[in-house]
């Protein structure tokens, strides 16, 4: 007998949990209606608010809210925000468009870290095509790995070297795969930001850079965050820039 009890409490807990994440995507969904209306009749600063609780919650289409938000912040001229969440867009729209969008108001602005440097470029179309070449590695493994199943059938052998070049491939395979999670870029949103030596507010200022520039971020130790500048690594705090979404 407390076994069924046991059993219908946990059938009605899972239906309350279905009932209020229907309910919340209802929430949501006229949250991001509301939002869109708002930016129609160009209440831009009411918008911005509403798509801001969309994309913390995580309940909106992404696209959307950072394309909007985009504009709302170049029309009210806040250039460092519209590139934070242009960038955004881009990282999840990836196009030549979109990255000259970027590099333009960048130039107007005085802005460094947008130009089509040899580093940007290639991040530009390792994040255009990188599905595609995951793809095309994922259906080379997997050829490999039916030639070597095909040769232990018919009992012939495999040599060392083979083996040695089969393991590097799968090891890049698998850093390749990863490696989105290891780079990030920022945009500096502090009016004055010191870059130092050491991730510690003691060490030696190498120097310093300024709103609306943007960083390429390599590690994070604590509150500091590892990013190249001038071809150098130094540190710079998190609280100083904002960290565009892989």
């Amino acid at each position: 007998m407390p076994n069924y009890y046991l059993k219908i409490s946990k059938i009605f807990l899972l239906f309350f949990v279905l009932f209020l994440q229907v309910t919340d995507s209802k929430a949501q969904k006229k949250l991001a209606e509301k939002a869109d209306s708002l930016f129609s009749y160009k209440k831009y600063e009411e918008a911005a608010i509403v798509y801001k609780s969309l994309l913390r919650a995580n309940q909106v289409n992404r696209k959307n809210a950072f394309l909007k938000l985009s504009y709302i912040y170049e029309n009210s001229g806040d250039y460092p925000q519209a590139l934070y969440y242009l960038n955004n867009y881009y990282n999840l729209n990836p196009g030549d468009k979109v990255f000259d969008k970027m590099n333009q108001i960048a130039l107007e602005n005085k802005y460094s870290g947008f130009d089509r440097t040899d580093l940007n470029f290639l991040l530009m179309l390792y994040q255009q095509y990188f599905n595609y070449l995951v793809i095309f590695l994922v259906v080379v493994a997997l050829y490999i790995f039916w030639i070597l199943v095909r040769k232990k059938y018919f009992h012939q052998g495999v040599s060392g070297r083979n083996i040695a070049i089969i393991l590097l491939y799968l090891v890049f395979l698998l850093g390749l795969i990863n490696a989105p999670g290891n780079y990030k870029s920022g945009i500096i949103k502090s009016k004055r930001a010191y870059l130092r030596t050491q991730p510690t507010a003691a060490a030696a200022i190498e120097g310093f850079i300024t709103e609306g520039n943007k960083l390429n971020v390599l590690g994070q130790d604590d509150i500091w965050l590892k990013v190249l500048w001038k071809r150098k690594l130094v540190f710079i705090k998190r609280s100083d820039l904002w960290l565009v979404e892989n």
